[in-house]
């Protein structure tokens, strides 16, 4: 087992992800990461695995690999999402398929197969990345926001089965797309950074009776 924390990134390609495995790579971690196409980041602590979110058995072999190659996961951040505009009445049952495959499915993939790893150590946590367009019910974009509020409650519903086992289980909504595609345009991780220091991972509970990601997951062996 490595004495370095593992966290498990999915999307890194580009984006949110791209920059979140950077940071923590910088922070020395070992980090674990997937999207569609191939990896796009060159480090030694890096492990990287080309597949569909969406397909449960591709994401089951994933989590059980990284597990039997680092022997441990310290978090999960659910990060790979893709979005749909359209108005309501446009929108074909395929495309709410496939957003809700990605969005939905696949971040439940993985955070039931992570936490089964975490559970050997009761301790671990998980981050889902939802939208502040789910409590506005934004027009034109019923996939994506029905998606994300499917996402919300299964973090709800995951932090209360899951927290007496050591397991810390968040998501909160709030509205990173602008920010951060701005300074990834620009490509500067430090301010990527501090924007999900300030958004994404303070306060992420409702509850309010978690720890803030902001330190990075536990660091026992």
């Amino acid at each position: 087992m490595t004495k370095q924390p593992v966290v498990l990134i999915t999307g890194t390609s580009k984006g949110i992800g791209l920059y979140l495995a950077r940071h923590y790579l910088e922070k020395g971690y070992k980090v674990a990461g997937c999207s569609r196409g191939e990896s796009t980041i060159d480090h030694p602590d890096y492990w990287h695995r080309s597949l569909d979110v969406g397909d449960e058995t591709k994401v089951a072999g994933m989590v059980r690999e990284c597990a039997e190659k680092f022997g441990r996961i310290d978090a999960l951040l659910n990060n790979a999402g893709i979005a749909s505009m359209n108005a309501a009445l446009l929108t074909p049952g395929a495309t709410m398929e496939s957003v809700f495959r990605t969005n939905c499915f696949g971040a439940f993939y993985f955070a039931r197969e992570a936490a089964k790893i975490m559970l050997k150590r009761k301790s671990g946590r998980i981050v889902f990345f939802t939208t502040v367009a789910r409590p506005l019910a934004t027009e034109g974009e019923i996939a994506y926001v029905a998606s994300k509020a499917a996402v919300e409650s299964i973090s709800k519903i995951l932090s209360k089965e899951l927290a007496p086992s050591g397991i810390t289980v968040t998501g909160k909504h709030q509205d990173l797309h602008n920010r951060v595609r701005t300074q990834s345009r620009l490509k500067n991780p430090n301010l990527v950074i501090d924007q999900l220091n300030r958004a994404q991972f303070r306060e992420m509970c409702p509850e309010g009776d978690t720890h803030s990601m902001v330190k990075g997951p536990h660091r026992s062996s």
